[in-house]
């Protein structure tokens, strides 16, 4: 989810695929964005020193196909990739 109220539905459509095409992108209204961000226990906002720059939470959210949030890895756990893709097959291995 884009927070950046730049970004476009077109604009996410070329970002994304260049970190892996299974990525969708999301954006919308500000209010639901900030709507759905603050669900989740995130924040962002305009960092007001730069014209460009957003302050944000950096959290990997684990979020199941029915919208339920399942895990939060703060950006110290995140460590090894192998070591992430164990701690999400565990989370949900769990109902």
């Amino acid at each position: 989810i884009s927070v950046d109220e730049r970004d476009t539905a077109e604009s996410l459509k070329q970002y994304l695929p260049l970190f892996d095409q299974s990525f969708t992108g999301l954006t919308g209204p500000r209010d639901a964005i900030a709507s759905v961000v603050k669900s989740y226990g995130g924040y962002f906002r305009k960092d007001e020193r730069s014209s460009h720059a957003i302050d944000h939470s950096t959290d990997v959210y684990l979020i199941d196909p029915a919208g339920k949030l399942r895990a939060v890895f703060q950006r110290s756990q995140l460590g090894e990739t192998a070591d992430l893709a164990a701690d999400i097959a565990r989370v949900l291995e769990k109902p």
